[in-house]
């Protein structure tokens, strides 16, 4: 009844949830790849670290809005691994791709961090996007975080247009309603938009990326 079976205490909605993400997360990688040789299986491997430092990075922003170093490290290493299987089968241009792919996203918001001084974005989303972006390249990248922007600008609507019709409710942990100055995390969005990259490869093809 989602309580521990020995001391009683309640078993959080997240540990379940993350557990199924990971394994769809996990499942999906495999069925997309479909590993053949050595190579391939290096870069599955990446993708399975990628996607487990991600989810672990996105939970603690949900719950902290804040976006801990030491799960950045992970997806840029886990990103390196794979692209370093990409330099070996094609060379400099796959190594330019990762290079622009990582540095566009990223330095695009971190730009807005810096234009508002901390107001507009948080630099841990530069991070982030910084992190995607390298893994997969510069059309993945700048899909995964148009699709972010827009997911997350359609959420926060959703959520303000909410409270309109239910006035005296609140849709965030702890009784906190949302204005326009309230703070959301942005991560889970940046994460959003990467998978439907990956889910959907033909996404930048489609754009023109």
């Amino acid at each position: 009844k989602g309580r521990c079976r020995h001391c009683g205490s309640a078993i959080s909605w997240q540990y379940p949830l993350v557990e199924l993400v990971t394994a769809l997360l996990f499942g999906a990688t495999y069925v997309m790849l479909q590993p053949a040789t050595l190579a391939q299986s290096v870069e599955l491997l990446a993708f399975l670290g990628f996607w487990s430092a991600l989810l672990a990075l996105v939970v603690y922003d949900v719950r902290h809005t804040l976006i801990p170093l030491q799960f950045v490290y992970a997806v840029y290493a886990f990103a390196l691994v794979a692209v370093l299987v990409r330099i070996v089968g094609g060379g400099l241009p796959a190594l330019m791709d990762a290079l622009l792919g990582a540095l566009i996203p990223g330095g695009f918001f971190a730009l807005i961090h810096f234009a508002t001084r901390g107001r507009g974005m948080g630099i841990g989303d530069a991070y982030v996007a910084f992190g995607i972006g390298l893994m997969f390249g510069v059309g993945g990248g700048i899909i995964a975080a148009v699709l972010g922007v827009w997911a997350g600008a359609l959420v926060g609507l959703l959520v303000l247009l909410l409270q309109q019709v239910f006035p005296r409710g609140s849709l965030l942990v702890g009784g906190t309603r949302v204005t326009l100055t309230t703070e959301l995390p942005f991560a889970p969005f940046l994460a959003l938009g990467a998978v439907a990259v990956f889910v959907f490869p033909l996404l930048p093809a489609i754009v023109g990326l």
